[in-house]
């Protein structure tokens, strides 16, 4: 699985423009292919210091004067490129103008139909700006408490007020495609009520893992979480964990070789 994260991003989009001002291509407006495109457009429209067009229509801000009558050239933006059916679509929305077409990332089989590329990365792969709601979800297994909800708020010591927190957690990042699996260190014995809650939220999985001890006391006094979910997903064909403690995610990568994202500070670690 690749995986490109938001510092790729952003270094793949400042190669798109080193190659735009090599190329002496005069850029007017810059146009964002809905809706993962609006992040590289207007980091290019802001160095390019020109006027987003939205639909047709142009948005010039405080900073950038706008006159829609000497926009002529207008670059079209998509963050990355498979089919090419989704830029083409947004290409066709500006045929007043003279179109140029960009895919930060594009694959070897397409990035010569692009004027512009920032980087050639193949498939299958998984992006940190839309690694909660892509098709490639079903690569990626993810911790529970933390990530798809809140962390509880009453520590768990087997009672009822502990269940009742759990049931009624708010939710946090919810995938919008069917994911890998769900590892996550609550006790067996509250499979009933996470389930019930992930119903109620639309998660897709295909697995639910959880600790097989009968109390929380035993579970604590046998088990390193960082290292269970490190050999839950060594074990697994998963691409990569998304968990919420950093101290964890570290042990997570360290047992499993494989990346492993942290929320608790929004980076990847292990090589992507």
């Amino acid at each position: 699985m690749n995986i490109a994260s938001y510092q790729d991003l952003l270094d793949f989009t400042c190669i798109v423009l080193g190659k735009i001002s090599r190329s002496r291509t005069k850029i007017d407006a810059v146009a964002p292919s809905m809706r993962s495109g609006m992040i590289p457009a207007f980091i290019i429209a802001e160095r390019l210091n020109v006027p987003i067009m939205l639909d047709g229509r142009g948005y010039g801000g405080s900073r950038v004067a706008l006159d829609k009558t000497k926009i002529k050239n207008v670059l079209v933006v998509e963050d990355s490129i498979n089919t090419g059916g989704a830029l083409k679509k947004e290409l066709s929305k500006y045929s007043d103008y003279n179109v140029f077409s960009c895919a930060i990332i594009a694959k070897s089989e397409n990035f010569k139909d692009l004027d512009f590329y920032g980087k050639k990365i193949e498939q299958p792969r998984i992006f940190e700006w839309n690694m909660f709601n892509c098709t490639n979800s079903n690569k990626i297994m993810f911790d529970m408490d933390g990530v798809i909800c809140q962390d509880p708020t009453v520590f768990d010591n087997d009672g009822v007020e502990y269940m009742n927190d759990i049931e009624q957690l708010s939710p946090l990042y919810l995938p919008g495609y069917k994911i890998h699996s769900i590892v996550t260190n609550r006790l067996e014995k509250w499979r009933e009520v996470t389930e019930k809650w992930l119903i109620k939220h639309n998660v897709k999985y295909r697995e639910l893992v959880m600790q097989q001890f009968s109390t929380a006391e035993e579970r604590r006094r046998k088990s390193n979480t960082g290292t269970y979910k490190g050999n839950k997903f060594r074990d697994s064909n998963a691409a990569l964990f998304i968990e919420s403690s950093l101290v964890q995610a570290e042990t997570i990568s360290l047992v499993s070789k494989k990346p492993v994202f942290s929320i608790e500070q929004n980076k990847f670690l292990g090589k992507i």
